[in-house]
């Protein structure tokens, strides 16, 4: 699957090296995700404030569901219960029911939500935060990890990361030991 800017996911046969569909979404997508059972793919379409739903079977948008303002990454639990996507401008992540789009809850961010993995065994989502924390005059940045526990969806820690901004994502290794 290829995400465009140009409000489009193409999707390309890896064995044969051909393009095999191109398929309309919303309007500046910027992240998208794979179910973990590989059923659905997710897009977080930023300028329209929706997520695109889309059945990695008949390769065809399924569902169109509204979230917080500019979304910009999204990613399910690995239970399939939970779809957790960052609203960069509405600092905070929209925790959705994965099968109906239906809000379940709003949890508070950072300064900017943009990046969303889930760890490798499941447990926590961690959401990276574009924009640095408020601080003194000329005091050095420090920007956030927003760590989200999965079973019921609240955020159990927030990482300060000093010195940085702009952070934009997030990804960890197979065994988790370390992002």
């Amino acid at each position: 699957y290829l995400l465009c800017q140009s409000g489009e996911v193409r999707v390309f046969n890896g064995h044969t090296y051909t393009w095999m569909k191109t398929i309309p979404v919303g309007h500046e997508p910027r992240g998208f995700s794979l179910a973990p059972d590989g059923s659905r793919l997710f897009v977080a379409n930023s300028w329209d404030d929706t997520v695109s739903v889309i059945d990695t079977r008949t390769l065809a948008v399924v569902a169109t569901w509204h979230v917080g303002m500019e979304p910009s990454s999204v990613v399910e639990g690995t239970a399939g219960k939970y779809l957790y996507v960052a609203n960069r401008i509405s600092n905070d992540v929209a925790v959705l029911n994965a099968r109906t789009g239906a809000e379940v809850k709003r949890l508070a961010a950072s300064r900017g939500p943009w990046g969303v993995a889930r760890s490798p065994d499941g447990r926590d989502v961690y959401v990276t935060n574009n924009l640095p924390r408020l601080g003194g005059f000329r005091a050095p940045s420090q920007s956030e990890v927003t760590v989200i526990e999965t079973r019921g969806s609240t955020v159990e820690r927030r990482l300060t990361v000093p010195g940085a901004n702009l952070i934009e994502g997030i990804a960890f290794a197979p065994s988790g030991a370390f992002a």
